[in-house]
């Protein structure tokens, strides 16, 4: 796995697609599971100025970008990086690497960790832009809960 400092860990040799599980239209997704094999592949082969930006939470297991993001304000704190002279999103180049590409019209990547700037691809799931809305909003009347409750007991 990656080292908590961040240290180089990847050959600049390409990844091949190591999950590429076909969906019909009709059928429920099924969230995709990686192999410790297909991770340790996907860490193995990262560019260096990837791997070497990564941080890992021992609490949490979430894979923390320390590198460039895209701002603050809506749609901000992703981690971005540059392949091949584009800018993307740290967190989809990572799930494309391991899974393959994202399935269907209008789907996204939730972070199901919270944390905007998680990169592991195991938080990742793919859903659709109502079902992605609506945990955001539920994950904010939890956090509003747990404040009110904490001052009210002041």
């Amino acid at each position: 796995m990656f080292q908590e400092v961040g240290d180089h860990m990847g050959a600049s040799s390409p990844f091949p697609v190591a999950l590429n599980r076909p969906v019909t239209a009709r059928s429920k997704w099924v969230r995709p599971k990686a192999t410790p094999e297909d991770i340790q592949r996907l860490i193995d082969n990262l560019p260096w100025h990837v791997s070497s930006r990564i941080w890992v939470s021992q609490s949490t297991g979430c894979w923390l970008w320390a590198g460039a993001d895209s701002g603050s304000g809506r749609g901000g704190e992703y981690g971005r990086v540059s392949i091949d002279g584009k800018t993307t999103a740290v967190h989809i180049y990572l799930y494309t690497r391991l899974f393959g590409p994202i399935k269907g019209k209008r789907k996204y990547l939730d972070h199901t960790c919270r944390a905007r700037n998680c990169c592991n691809p195991e938080h990742l799931e793919q859903v659709t832009h109502r079902m992605n809305c609506a945990r955001r909003d539920a994950a904010q009347r939890k956090l509003r809960r747990q404040l009110v409750s904490s001052t009210s007991l002041c």
